[in-house]
């Protein structure tokens, strides 16, 4: 084994753990899954080089057991990637064995970025922020597509790893959209039921057309319950029955169906978030808004990708060029043999020492 993947278990690691065994030696690759969601919704591949360790260890009362499991797999490895820093005794672990530090890459999904603003009243709440930013500073790389959340982490944790360009996860599989046969603009609205979707006010960006032939379609089936209630509630107040909300897990082809479908989507999210959806439907031709203040706006520019400022909401339609143009990079940048590809570059990277 010489690259060691540490994550928690989400509906994407399964398929990138089979990205990574059907393109790479499964046996210089080990993955070792603490918690996250459980197999029973999101199954893990089977694996010789798939470990999934007890959720109990995720705990801090079992940091002790959790070294002793992990120490050797750190020993080993000639690199180190921690598929996001939510689980907090890879943190404990790390504070506690700088000597691994150096190789080990930070793989930011977000919110283990953007907890950085989290209100911390409670001592213990302020010291986990200490170790955190400790961790982060000494860690020897940063794996990101997006270099705007790079210079957050410098900025807020003081990270001073190397930056490693990689979607790291394909989020773009190309397919045959089905004719459009009716009149009716399908709107998405959001990607979760969390409030950093900021729903209501990108509701409010759609009420001038609420009389219009449109369907806002808004998924909600993971988050917070009692905002999604609320976000429900405020929906079919303002668009009554052309307001459709999605609150059960779709497959991931289901998905992709319905994502066809949509002709405009509004994330009006204060941090990247919902990648995703986005990608997918700029890759479809799909017209989509932005805040200009995320990073994410700023990347999808600088690859030549048309996104619109949700600032200054219509339903035009998107001209074909552009349609065309998103396609064509999308499929450059966000595809799994542009994931592949970058992958092979990080592995073969030399450590920032």
């Amino acid at each position: 084994m010489k690259y060691l993947h540490i994550m928690k278990n989400e509906k994407f690691i399964a398929p990138f753990i089979e990205l990574i065994n059907q393109n790479f030696d499964p046996q210089e690759h080990l993955f070792v899954v603490l918690g996250g969601v459980s197999e029973a919704k999101h199954p893990l591949p089977d694996a010789e080089n798939v470990v999934l360790l007890k959720r109990s260890l995720a705990y801090k009362h079992n940091l002790f057991l959790l070294s002793r499991k992990l120490t050797p797999y750190f020993e080993q490895a000639e690199k180190v990637f921690l598929h996001s820093l939510l689980v907090r005794q890879i943190i404990d672990f790390l504070f506690f064995h700088p000597r691994f530090s150096r190789k080990t890459y930070w793989i930011i999904w977000g919110g283990d970025l953007y907890d950085y603003h989290a209100k911390r009243r409670k001592i213990m709440k302020r010291f986990h922020l200490y170790k955190k930013q400790k961790v982060i500073s000494r860690l020897g790389g940063i794996v990101q597509f997006n270099r705007g959340e790079y210079e957050l982490a410098r900025e807020w944790y003081g990270a001073t790893g190397s930056f490693h360009n990689c979607i790291f996860y394909p989020v773009y599989k190309p397919m045959e959209l089905p004719e459009k046969t009716e009149d009716t603009l399908y709107i998405q609205v959001g990607n979760s039921a969390t409030a950093s979707n900021h729903h209501f006010e990108a509701f409010a960006k759609l009420v001038p057309y609420a009389a219009q032939q449109i369907k806002v379609v808004c998924p909600l089936s993971y988050g917070n319950k009692t905002y999604r209630e609320r976000v429900i509630a405020r929906g079919r107040e303002l668009f009554g029955d052309k307001f459709v909300p999605l609150v059960d897990f779709m497959p991931f082809d289901a998905y992709m169906d319905l994502l066809a479908k949509i002709d405009i989507a509004l994330f009006d999210h204060s941090r990247q978030q919902a990648l995703g959806n986005i990608i997918a439907l700029l890759g479809y031709g799909k017209k989509v808004y932005l805040r200009r203040d995320v990073t994410t706006w700023q990347m999808l520019r600088d690859k030549g990708i048309e996104v619109f400022d949700i600032a200054q909401v219509n339903l035009e339609p998107l001209d074909e060029a552009a349609k065309a143009q998103n396609r064509r990079e999308v499929e450059a940048h966000f595809s799994e043999a542009a994931c592949i590809a970058q992958w092979k570059n990080v592995l073969k990277a030399p450590l920032n020492d």
